[in-house]
């Protein structure tokens, strides 16, 4: 009996509700907005995570962090020697173990030139080159290369001067590594100085100087004499100019007949001991040119790349 009454009234009560067409509208839409929402918000997450692990997994470039014009490791060959284009290992120290320091003998400064410190070692860590009474530089050796890890400081011309000046008792250098395992650490000079010595050399002045005239000058020399072979000797040389000069500079060498000679200073394509290039003249140039042995001639120098006053050119031999 009570029952049917209940299901008796709640027909009624059902009977009773007005149909509303326009709530069922509102809520199909509320409905499709969630949805919308929850498949923005999916995509939003997806995106950040792939962010994420874009920026977790991102190498450094090659040349990141570098100092200026060091290229990209290896800094080392196959037998962990120390090899830089544009640079000459000056003193290395192979195969020594962490976290023991090596000494170094010294007694050679860079006073010129940049100095590169380069490490090669089995796991990273910071290795150091210090003077046991004067600075102490650092070098991080992280960089993976192969099995191993590799990494490059430089120090500028004074740091470089500091680190090799005459100290009590002579300069003690100390290389140490920063890791356990096998370390390799070695001083590399740059081929061409960061400014030039002061001449010193009374036996040879300079032809011209940059600091004396920037641009260039005309000067008169002499074709030097033919050297005689000796016996099965050929000599395709008929004479040679040597120029002193900073990374960059480019001279053009003009006889009034034509070009004589270029000399670059470029010591990732050619070699500059001591920073200097020579530049040969073949004797088939020279006769092109209408000269002999023994000619004077004008000759006129002309700084035609870099402007700077850090030339030297010395008298043809």
């Amino acid at each position: 009996m009570i029952e049917d009454e209940l299901r008796s009234l709640l027909t009624e009560r059902a009977a009773a509700v007005p149909d509303n067409p326009a709530r069922a509208v509102e809520v199909r839409s509320r409905i499709a907005a969630a949805r919308r929402r929850r498949v923005a918000g999916a995509a939003l997450g997806l995106v950040l995570v792939v962010l994420a692990g874009v920026l977790v997994t991102r190498l450094p470039s090659a040349n990141e962090s570098l100092p200026p014009g060091v290229p990209a490791p290896p800094w080392f060959d196959d037998v962990g020697r120390p090899t830089v284009p544009g640079h000459t290992s000056v003193r290395t120290a192979r195969d020594f173990v962490g976290p023991q320091e090596h000494l170094v003998i010294a007694g050679w400064g860079a006073v010129y030139s940049r100095l590169l410190i380069v490490a090669r070692c089995q796991r990273p860590g910071t290795g150091t080159v210090r003077r046991t009474d004067g600075p102490r530089f650092e070098v991080d050796c992280s960089r993976r290369v192969g099995d191993h890890f590799e990494g490059v400081t430089a120090l500028d011309p004074g740091q470089a001067a500091a680190l090799f000046e005459a100290s009590r008792g002579g300069p003690e250098i100390w290389f140490g590594p920063g890791s356990a395992g096998d370390w390799v650490i070695g001083l590399l000079s740059a081929d061409a100085p960061e400014s030039l010595p002061p001449h010193t050399d009374r036996g040879s002045a300079p032809l011209a100087e940059g600091t004396r005239t920037r641009a260039g000058t005309t000067v008169e020399i002499t074709v030097p004499p033919a050297r005689v072979p000796e016996a099965g000797e050929r000599i395709d040389i008929a004479m040679g100019l040597v120029v002193e000069c900073v990374a960059g500079v480019q001279l053009t060498f003009t006889v009034p007949t034509g070009v004589l000679a270029i000399a670059t200073c470029d010591p990732l394509d050619r070699a500059m001991p001591d920073g200097k290039v020579a530049v040969s003249v073949t004797k088939d140039r020279l006769a092109a040119l209408g000269l002999r042995p023994g000619d004077r001639v004008p000759l006129t120098i002309r700084s035609v790349r870099l402007d700077t006053d850090q030339w030297r050119v010395y008298p043809p031999t």
